[in-house]
């Protein structure tokens, strides 16, 4: 719309306890040997804390699932 600003929302996800990326930047999620990796469209790799107590399989869902929660909601908006 012309003359109406639009505020864009940014879903900012927590990989651990120094990076936080948004959820639109992830293009790659998957497990190398027991760690838990982050691709961004940038190319940067991070490591994302996997949850205490679980597998790394299972905290691999659990991002995803956040993920797409997070780029739902950016989507409402």
């Amino acid at each position: 719309m012309v003359g109406r600003s639009q505020k864009r929302r940014f879903n900012l996800l927590t990989m651990n306890d120094r990076n936080v990326v948004r959820a639109d930047t992830i293009v790659r999620v998957y497990v190398q040997s027991d760690y838990l990796m982050v691709q961004t469209i940038d190319g940067e790799i991070y490591q994302a804390d996997g949850g205490y107590g679980q597998t790394v399989w299972r905290a691999k869902s659990a991002l995803l699932d956040q993920i797409e929660a997070a780029l739902a909601v950016g989507n409402q908006g």
